[in-house]
């Protein structure tokens, strides 16, 4: 192998090392974003939970709000099938 294949292949793989790198630390450091996004939801049901409100229920809602309304209706017609079912 010549002198100029190793130098090639060498600069390939640093090259894809410094990639990699690169993707690893973006994903830290959405990680981190992440992790302070996720203290700072903490914080905001904290706060509602002090104002009176139920932080179940604000999960709830939450969770509803992001299913779109025919979907919702839908999945709420087969739970209450199933309650009914059970009683």
């Amino acid at each position: 192998m010549s002198n100029t294949a190793n130098t090639s292949s060498s600069t390939a793989t640093g090259t894809s090392a410094q990639i990699l790198k690169g993707y690893i630390d973006r994903i830290e450091n959405l990680e981190e974003d992440k992790a302070q996004v996720s203290e700072d939801i903490k914080d905001v049901y904290n706060e509602a939970a002090g104002e009176g409100f139920d932080k179940k229920a604000l999960r709830i809602v939450i969770k509803n709000r992001k299913i779109d309304k025919a979907t919702r209706e839908s999945l709420e017609a087969v739970v209450e099938t199933y309650e009914a079912a059970i009683v």
